[in-house]
């Protein structure tokens, strides 16, 4: 992958994007979808690192940089994914200007339907390609009633790391 490939990749998904779900739909898309520079598996793995580390989802870019592109994508992951805050700042006086027009209430829910449906898609994507078979499906269903029941996700992570370990060998 070249230099000016990773960072398009990582500057699309980085200005495209209304949070960390969003932008990791958008890296799939690139990264697996169009460019087939890493494997759905490949990731899943780096999507799994991202949201059991520490910090937003988003972080989960970092990864999914150093698994295409080494340090060099870890690295421009890092500085792409702080880039639109920095330029943002200036800009917010200017918006809270415009906030109250319809227009831009408009807008903000279009983009957020927007990030929605990006979401709903990489959801759809990674359960398509991970769920293999009843015991995966049986495994993410235990997940998803432990999420909804408002225990931690890193206990999650770890709850399902070992049942993976124990039962899905």
């Amino acid at each position: 992958m070249s230099w000016s490939d990773v960072l398009s990749v990582f500057l699309r998904a980085a200005f495209l994007s209304v949070n960390g779900s969003t932008t990791l739909a958008l890296l799939e898309q690139d990264l697996v979808s169009r460019l087939r520079v890493l494997s759905r598996a490949d990731f899943a793995l780096g999507v799994a690192v991202g949201a059991a580390s520490p910090g937003p989802l988003g972080y989960g870019c970092i990864a999914i940089g150093f698994l295409a592109d080494g340090w060099r994508g870890a690295v421009v992951a890092v500085l792409t994914s702080w880039l639109p805050a920095f330029l943002v700042l200036p800009l917010r006086a200017g918006y809270d200007r415009l906030a109250s027009r319809p227009w831009m209430r408009g807008l903000n829910w279009g983009v957020a339907a927007a990030g929605a449906g990006l979401l709903g898609a990489l959801v759809t994507n990674l359960a398509r390609h991970s769920l293999t078979g009843w015991k995966e499906g049986l495994l993410a269903a235990g997940v998803l009633t432990l999420l909804a029941r408002g225990v931690p996700p890193a206990a999650v992570i770890a709850t399902a790391a070992l049942a993976g370990a124990l039962w899905l060998r």
